[in-house]
């Protein structure tokens, strides 16, 4: 009986201890090959075994088979445990690929950006730089412009705006008004004093001419004059057999502001009519 009870032990031990080993294909025909035994001991030795003897082995038989069944749920739960690990690291490895990609572009976008911002930065800089040119250069050419309107200054005026008739005698000298303007380009003369004014420094010329009918009486006379200075004369003695005329020019120097006007001799006289045969002529040569 002794015997049979350590056998009976020694058999349940080794199979205590290969079903907590994780079964593969030898596991499995070990497991067969001791249910076999199991099977065989109980039919040959269970009738001589005594009864709690019988009833303990039967009891440990059954813990077997409940531990085999629970390690084997827990062996399937393992296995598709083991399955959606694979597949979630399959995924983050798929997410890591992704995620390299997207900051792969995000560096290059960020490269660009700055690469375009940096252009932007140096276009403002060139186009605040033209942009202050551009006005420079607008302020120069109207500079220019104002300059040039400025310098153009040229004018031709006869004696009488209407009619014919004479200008004189007088008993004192007297500037004469040329009223009719032939051309006035820079309106430096006043039809309504006779005075010319020069807008610039510069190089002037003017004329003078003087007409009369024929008389032994009255003879025609008359000068030009800079500020208070008589310039020319243009003068002609007359007689009754006919009709005389004189001119003069000048080339004068001329500061800004300076006056030029022309002025009748006193108890002279001098002769107008649709004609224009008395003008006040004078231009600008060139600035200084």
């Amino acid at each position: 009986m002794k015997y049979f009870i350590v056998t009976l032990l020694l058999l349940v031990g080794c199979l205590s201890c290969v079903t907590w080993q994780l079964p593969n294909e030898d596991e499995q025909i070990s497991e067969q090959m001791r249910e076999k035994v199991e099977k065989k001991s109980e039919a040959v030795h269970l009738e001589s075994w005594p009864l709690g003897m019988c009833s303990v082995v039967r009891e440990m038989s059954t813990m077997l088979g409940e531990q085999r069944a629970e390690l084997r749920h827990t062996q399937a739960r393992l296995s598709a445990l083991e399955g959606r690990l694979r597949e979630s690291e399959a995924q983050i490895q798929e997410q890591k690929t992704e995620n390299q990609e997207f900051q792969r572009r995000d560096e290059e976008l960020t490269r660009r950006f700055e690469e375009l911002l940096k252009e932007h930065q140096v276009q403002s800089v060139k186009l605040g730089v033209l942009r202050d040119r551009s006005n420079i250069t607008e302020g120069r050419v109207e500079e220019l412009r104002k300059n040039n309107e400025v310098r153009k200054a040229a004018f031709s005026a006869a004696l009488l705006a209407t009619g014919e008739g004479h200008v004189g005698p007088i008993s004192t000298e007297t500037t004469l008004i040329f009223g009719k303007i032939l051309s006035n380009v820079g309106n430096a003369y006043n039809p309504y004093t006779g005075i010319f004014t020069a807008p610039v420094r510069g190089i002037y010329e003017f004329k003078l001419f003087v007409y009369n009918h024929a008389t032994s009486s009255v003879s025609s006379g008359a000068s030009l004059h800079k500020n208070g200075e008589r310039l020319v004369t243009a003068y002609a003695h007359n007689d009754d057999r006919q009709h005389v005329s004189s001119s003069n020019s000048v080339i004068v120097l001329m500061e800004q502001g300076d006056v030029v006007f022309v002025r009748l001799w006193a108890n002279r006289r001098i002769f107008d009519s649709k004609n224009h045969h008395s003008t006040f002529s004078g231009h600008i040569l060139f600035p200084l």
